[in-house]
This record gives structure tokens, C-alpha cells and sequence, in this order.
């Protein structure tokens, strides 16, 4: 059975500044019900091909 936990980008914005979009603090902080947004998916036990999924 697997199970999907949600990753903080953060890390990838620090790690890859110029090539990984993370919208500023204060726009995340209006972000409301209803809007879409981007996660990161990580499956539980991990997967053979990849490590997340964006969605």
C-alpha cells in the first residue's frame, strides 16, 4: 500500500535558484480555496522510477 506525503520546496528554491519557481511569501499567503497550486507528491515506500510528481 502506498501512501503520499507532501514535500516543501524550499529546499529545491535554495538548491536551484535560477531554475526552480517559488512564489514570493506574500503571495502564498493569499493564496484561497479554490485556487490552483503546485505540490509535490512523494510516495511511501518509494517508488522505483522517481522519487515525487509535481502536480
Amino acid at each position: 500500500m502506498f501512501r503520499y506525503t507532501l514535500r516543501d520546496p524550499r529546499p529545491f528554491k535554495q538548491e536551484s535558484p535560477y531554475t526552480f519557481f517559488l512564489s514570493k511569501p506574500e503571495e502564498i499567503a493569499e493564496i484561497a480555496r479554490g485556487q490552483m497550486v503546485k505540490l509535490i507528491f512523494v510516495a511511501d515506500p518509494p517508488s522505483d522510477q522517481d522519487g515525487a510528481e509535481r502536480m
